[in-house]
């Protein structure tokens, strides 16, 4: 009996694994695309608080705000230049500065500071002080970011490892003691049993990862 729901298993992971193949490669891509365009982004915010210190630079230097944000924009690293360069582009020659920060300050995290600080080129005060002081929360709420992401990883680890230790348990006993498992498909009860354990052990890995991801 045990050998022929292992050779049924077998089977239907074999029909599993040729059904799913014409979905694997879109798949794959789909993620990779999606790794590289987080992995860009978080280049692209990574570099941004310490690309702030060419712009308060030149205010201390004596430049103006036009003067100093186009050498920010001009020099600042890869690949953030090139963010800045894709969503100014020719209008950079010609359009105004509000606009310019409004457009090259496009991430929600830079919000704060973009207002601050086309608040002060209209006012004409306190520049370098509002840019200085936007790089000290940027670099703050990047550390408290990281801490935070390396206790959701924690969390999404724990709840991968106590998911799986049922299975994993399983599996154990169908290695060594194959007998203490042949109720779980033998039986109508035991196989009852067995999927209400399958069916909770989901929803308790699903209702973990909203958890996690309404926190992030």
């Amino acid at each position: 009996m045990i050998a022929m729901a292992t050779i049924l298993i077998g089977i239907g992971f074999f029909l599993l694994i040729m059904f799913s193949l014409p979905f694997i490669p879109p798949v794959i891509t789909k993620l990779h695309d999606r790794w590289i365009h987080q992995r860009y982004r978080h280049q692209v915010r990574e570099q941004f608080p310490d690309a702030l210190y060419l712009l308060s630079g030149g205010l201390r230097a004596g430049l103006t705000l036009d003067e100093a944000f186009c050498m920010f924009v001009d020099e600042c690293p890869n690949p953030l230049r090139k963010v800045f360069k894709a969503r100014l582009g020719a209008a950079e020659a010609w359009l105004p500065l509000p606009q310019q920060i409004e457009r090259a300050f496009y991430d929600g995290e830079w919000a704060l500071l973009k207002e601050a600080l086309i608040l002060s080129s209209q006012f004409g005060a306190g520049l370098v002080q509002v840019v200085e002081e936007g790089v000290r929360l940027l670099k703050a709420k990047r550390a408290m970011r990281k801490k935070f992401e390396v206790m959701t990883a924690q969390s999404r680890a724990t709840a991968w490892i106590v998911g799986f230790t049922p299975f994993g348990f399983m599996l154990l006993l169908w290695l060594f003691s194959p007998e203490f498992l042949a109720p779980f498909v033998s039986t109508s009860g035991g196989k009852m049993l067995l999927g209400i354990i399958c069916f909770m052990d989901a929803v308790g890995l699903f209702v973990v990862k909203r958890m996690l991801r309404g926190q992030s």
